[in-house]
């Protein structure tokens, strides 16, 4: 330290390392935008050891779905629909399709009784096509963003020569109620029920 050079530098050993600091590069990288990518997945064939499914609702609304088309919808903490899973039966909401003059029946979602189908879920909609014959089916089913509502859209085309008929029959068991309530008495919590 007696060296006159080496004391005009005596301040730089008493100074600390940083706890923050910045790397620069000599080649700077240019910012890339976001690309926005749709987030689909699709389905066109079930396979019965791993149930695919999709949940999607608002704040207070929540619908979820398999690719069965078995679901059930949710208000808060009360079920709209029946849903317990099992193997006796489907639960959920359906759209049934029956051509009156062959008197052929089928869902609106699901794979029975069609030639095709395709199950697409996204974060704001599910989406079930079939083709049966000469006649395709879209079932759309979105929530609100805002309100508590869900939208079920079924459409029919005819791609046949000949006119159709058609009887469209929707179907759900109600509960309207908590899932407990539920599990504990099914047939007493129906008689609380009002339909109109």
């Amino acid at each position: 330290m007696e060296n006159p050079e080496i004391q005009a530098v005596s301040i730089l050993l008493q100074e600390r390392m940083p706890e923050t600091f910045i790397i620069t590069k000599e080649n700077k990288e240019k910012a890339e935008k976001i690309k926005y990518q749709d987030y689909v997945r699709e389905y066109n064939k079930i396979d019965e050891r791993i149930q695919r499914g999709n949940v999607i609702g608002n704040e207070k609304y929540v619908v979820a779905i398999n690719q069965n088309g078995n679901g059930v919808s949710k208000f808060e903490e009360n079920y709209i629909n029946r849903f317990k899973r099992t193997d006796d039966y489907n639960q959920g909401i359906y759209f049934y399709i029956k051509d009156i003059q062959t008197n052929e029946i089928w869902s609106g979602a699901g794979d029975d009784n069609c030639d095709s189908f395709v199950t697409q879920f996204m974060p704001d909609k599910n989406k079930f096509e079939k083709i049966k014959g000469d006649i395709k089916t879209k079932l759309k089913i979105t929530v609100d963003a805002n309100e508590p509502v869900e939208i079920r859209r079924l459409e029919i085309q005819n791609n046949s020569d000949e006119e159709k008929i058609f009887e469209v029959t929707s179907y759900f068991e109600p509960v309207l109620s908590k899932k407990e309530q539920d599990y504990a008495h099914q047939a007493f919590n129906n008689l609380f029920l009002v339909y109109k």
